[in-house]
């Protein structure tokens, strides 16, 4: 991801959370390609090619899908895991920042995004060696009934932050409705 994070490309994450409950969500059964459509990747990025899906750390509970585009890639990764959308937000950001300075995740911006699932948060930091942010860092943390997601998409950092929270809420707002 590191090396991702410092070329061009835009990588897009989504950290799914599945709960062990009677049924499997749709998007469980289908896997992390079910999570975003075409049409949503191709909208916040376009010339977006078809989601290819990689299940080769099913056996970790980790699906995968990647959409290439234009500009880089979209990357959906679906699993297990149990945190508040801002606990998670907060752990994807350790590690982007300088681990020697213990102020730098303190100095992370954390928006909340109302009308979004059961709860949403956003981070849109630029890459700023004075503040101890290593690699620009654009996510949103959507949290549904029993799962959470996070998409990340770090090059939009170094866009207006506007405009980058605008892409990161619509992609959160099309991935919501599918989490379980």
């Amino acid at each position: 991801m590191r090396q991702a994070g410092r070329r061009h490309g835009i990588v897009v994450v989504v950290w799914v959370v599945a709960a062990v409950c009677g049924g499997r969500p749709a998007a469980a059964q289908d896997g992390a390609c079910a999570l975003l459509t075409l049409a949503d990747v191709r909208r916040a990025f376009p010339g977006a090619a078809a989601g290819q899906p990689d299940r080769s750390l099913a056996r970790q509970g980790i699906d995968r899908c990647t959409w290439t585009h234009p500009n880089g890639r979209v990357l959906v990764i679906s699993g297990a895991a149990g945190e508040s959308p801002r606990d998670e937000a907060l752990s994807w950001m350790e590690g982007l920042v300088d681990p020697m300075r213990a102020d730098a995740v303190r100095q992370i911006r954390i928006e909340s995004i109302a009308g979004i699932g059961g709860g949403a948060v956003a981070i849109v930091e630029p890459r700023d060696a004075a503040r101890g942010i290593l690699q620009d860092a654009a996510l949103i943390v959507v949290r549904g009934h029993t799962a959470h997601a996070t998409v990340m998409a770090g090059p939009l950092a170094r866009q207006d932050r506007a405009e980058a929270l605008r892409v990161l809420t619509a992609l959160g707002t099309a991935l919501a409705p599918r989490l379980p």
